[in-house]
């Protein structure tokens, strides 16, 4: 698919101190590489009360230049209609010359990114927020919007906010996705995860549900999110049914996606399945559920000032989040506990206490009994609430690990070891031999010490040895390879080696 890539950097006088920051993540992004790819074409929009498209130059470090000392910020107001705008014909523009090749609009997904530190001030008082420049801005997201439809191409718009000055709430309407940027690491990370993912996906999918009958959705009912580089996409609808919702109540799930005709895909409540007890999907489940409930607690808080009651109530439901996933992660990082699917629990686990975590320094802000000493202002507790109450698509490395989860139950039984193998081929950290390893789609690796390296950094020297450990086994001990697996009574090692097979089907299974 052909990408249009279009940058919208507020140079609005109160961007002075952020705009080497901005700069430099986007000259990261925008590399030498992606101006020179034939898939790509992109466009930087810089805006304060006018807009204009910054002429391209050959090299990422020109265009850093260009943009820090070329297009540095004055002390013009902010005005959104001019920036979306001014976007609109570039990008435009680029459909039009991706379509004059010989490409259809429908094979084109156009990602937009707006940064800014403020609100609109187009309208009078010109320089100062008022409800007359928030409406114009809104009008002008709405028009941006439709002339994005009108173009019959995949859009997608993240919106990344600078300081307090800002409307979470005005970002929030304007994007399909709101970014608040509280420190620098928050924007590169930001940058370098989600736009890579969104330039490597397979288009913009639009899903929704549509449930009845006793049915309810717990969250929005319609999406729009980018796919995987593999045509798939992975979302949760949460749905609540009612204690007389009958088993005949029907779920229907619409996708809409720009090159294909709509579909729609029906199941009856009755068919739905119920996860067995201690297995890694209600584990799994738990963990979701518990984001919800997060999602839903930051989404009540947003835009008001809770109750001392209403406080205590959120911070036994953060208590009780907080101890269900510790115990699921606790499980998933023990060599002992669970098998199948570990890795991805423990990556779920991970994202859900960083949510829990923001969302209690968030409602600690409220709370004058406890005040923290790095308090916040306003607008930033609004900001960190309303991205923590967005349903946040799951990253590449968390979809791996589920996908090989939910692969393993189609492979075959391992074939049993001779007593020789079972004494043999056996991990002595987790007690768990190559059969039950191959139950679980891994396999056990002879241990690696004392490994030397060059000065070029390759491997000089290296002392072999017959012990063996399960590759999962090394990643939890080893703290995924950054540090020895050292245990009492034990030699340490730092590398594994080659893996040990039990037998062809083994080799093939993993």
């Amino acid at each position: 698919r052909r990408k249009v890539l279009t940058a919208i950097l507020d140079r609005s006088g109160s961007m002075t101190t952020h705009w080497k920051l901005l700069v430099e993540a986007v000259a990261r992004v925008i590399t030498d590489e992606l101006l020179a790819d034939p898939m790509t074409l992109i466009n930087v929009v810089v805006y304060d009360g006018s807009a204009m498209a910054v002429p391209l130059p050959e090299s990422s470090q020109e265009l850093r230049t260009k943009l820090l000392y070329d297009f540095a910020p004055n002390r013009g107001i902010t005005c959104f209609g001019a920036a979306y705008t001014a976007a609109e014909a570039a990008i435009r523009s680029s459909v039009n010359t991706i379509c004059a090749s010989g490409s259809c609009a429908r094979e084109v997904d156009i990602l937009t990114l707006l940064f800014t530190d403020g609100q609109d001030t187009s309208q009078p008082p010109r320089g100062a927020p008022s409800a007359a420049s928030t409406a114009a801005a809104r009008a002008a997201g709405d028009n941006f919007k439709a002339a994005l439809q009108d173009m019959e191409c995949a859009a997608y718009t993240l919106i990344a906010a600078f300081g307090e000055a800002h409307s979470p709430e005005l970002c929030q309407y304007l994007s399909d996705r709101y970014v608040y940027i509280n420190r620098a690491e928050v924007l590169s990370d930001w940058l370098a995860g989600g736009l890579n993912e969104m330039l490597s996906s397979g288009g913009q999918c639009m899903l929704g549900i549509s449930a009845r009958c006793g049915l309810v959705a717990a969250e929005s009912e319609q999406v729009t999110l980018p796919m995987n580089p593999d045509g798939s996409v992975h979302h949760h609808f949460w749905i609540r049914a009612s204690a007389d919702c009958p088993d005949s109540a029907t779920i229907a799930v619409d996708v809409n996606v720009a090159s294909l005709p709509p579909m729609r895909s029906e199941i009856l409540l009755r068919d739905c399945v119920i996860v067995v007890a201690a297995s890694f999907e209600q584990n799994l489940f738990i963990l979701d559920r518990a984001a919800l409930q997060l999602r839903q607690l930051a989404q009540t808080l947003s835009g008001r000032r809770p109750t001392e009651a209403e406080i205590d109530q959120i911070r036994s439901t953060l208590v009780d989040v907080k101890g269900r996933v510790a115990k699921i992660r606790e499980d998933a990082c023990s060599v002992r506990g669970l098998s199948r699917g570990r890795a991805a629990l423990r990556l779920r686990a991970q994202e859900v206490e960083s949510l829990r975590d923001r969302l209690s320094y968030a409602v600690g802000h409220f709370d004058v009994r406890d005040q923290d000493t790095r308090a916040m202002g306003s607008v930033a507790v609004d900001a960190v609430l309303r991205a923590v109450g967005q349903q946040e698509p799951f990253r590449n490395e968390l979809l791996d690990a589920l996908r090989q989860a939910k692969a393993i139950l189609a492979l075959p039984a391992p074939e049993p070891l001779s007593q020789h193998g079972k004494d043999f081929a056996l991990d002595m950290y987790s007690g768990r031999d190559a059969q039950a390893a191959a139950q679980d789609g891994d396999a056990l690796f002879f241990q690696l010490h004392e490994v030397k390296y060059s000065p070029e950094g390759i491997v000089a020297s290296v002392a072999d040895g017959v012990s063996l450990v399960a590759h999962e086994t090394f990643l939890i001990l080893s703290e995924n390879g950054s540090q020895a697996v050292a245990l009492e009574g034990r030699s340490h090692f730092t590398h594994i080696g080659l893996p040990l097979y039990a037998t062809q089907a083994h080799f093939h299974r993993v």
